[in-house]
């Protein structure tokens, strides 16, 4: 299957957002440590393509 090469989600609750599309879709998000309010998304089980949203 073919995986996102960019996206971007807006929501008021990123919390709930993250945790649903974990379940639905089997992405690993965590949240990123850094200046601003960013989650980290890998999209499949190797390396190939992660995303910062």
């Amino acid at each position: 299957m073919s995986r996102p090469i960019r996206f971007e989600i807006l929501a008021p609750d990123s919390a709930a957002l993250a945790s649903l599309d974990q379940d639905g879709f089997s992405w690993t998000i965590t949240r990123w440590d850094g200046p601003v309010d960013d989650w980290l998304v890998a999209t499949g089980d190797d390396a190939e393509f992660n995303a910062r949203v």
